[in-house]
């Protein structure tokens, strides 16, 4: 579940983002970091924080609307779409979090077992992780860090400042490197 809600107060425009957060701590974490950088979304601060739980499954948080398009056209701006994508893994590797790391052989189980319905979508996301591990081994020479989780065209949005990157919803301990290889395949 994943809808957005758009409302105007005073003279400016704002997003609630009605989501389901994967890991709440780690996305409180995250905002502090990212609301220092110009290329991501600001996300408003209320009462109760950063994000409002309703149930179990159930979040919201509310961000201010970034004026743009998903559309890139151009060999010159997806040069600079990869350096922005490194400028926002090294930003995400600086957030302070105490998480448990689980190893990448770890992770490629737990996706094997993952249902989807999808068969297709599916034996994409295996190629990409097969092509991944194939390049690296389990004793990886990549650190785990935090990545975005949701790395596509809609969830970057490109304007006058450059790229901006948004909905971090479903950010994650995982190895840059493969968001990044998985981004551009």
């Amino acid at each position: 579940m994943d809808d957005l809600l758009l409302f105007e107060y005073t003279s400016k425009i704002y997003c609630v983002k009605i989501c389901s957060i994967q890991n709440k701590q780690i996305f409180n974490s995250l905002l502090e970091v990212l609301s220092c950088g110009e290329c991501y979304y600001n996300v408003v601060a209320n009462d109760y924080g950063k994000i409002i739980t309703t149930t179990e499954k159930i979040d919201f948080y509310i961000y201010e609307y970034i004026e743009g398009n998903h559309e890139f056209v151009g060999d010159d701006l997806f040069g600079k779409l990869g350096v922005s994508i490194f400028e926002l893994h090294k930003d995400l590797s600086s957030v302070n979090f105490h998480a448990a790391k689980e190893p990448l052989q770890q992770l490629y189980l737990k996706f094997l077992k993952r249902q989807d319905f999808n068969l297709a979508n599916y034996l994409l996301r295996r190629k990409y992780i097969d092509v991944f591990i194939s390049k690296t081994s389990f004793i990886c020479p990549f650190t785990p860090s935090l990545i975005h989780g949701d790395l596509w065209f809609k969830n970057i949005i490109v304007n006058y400042k450059g790229f901006n990157f948004i909905d971090f919803d479903n950010v994650k301990l995982f190895y840059s490197e493969y968001e990044f290889m998985r981004f551009f395949l």
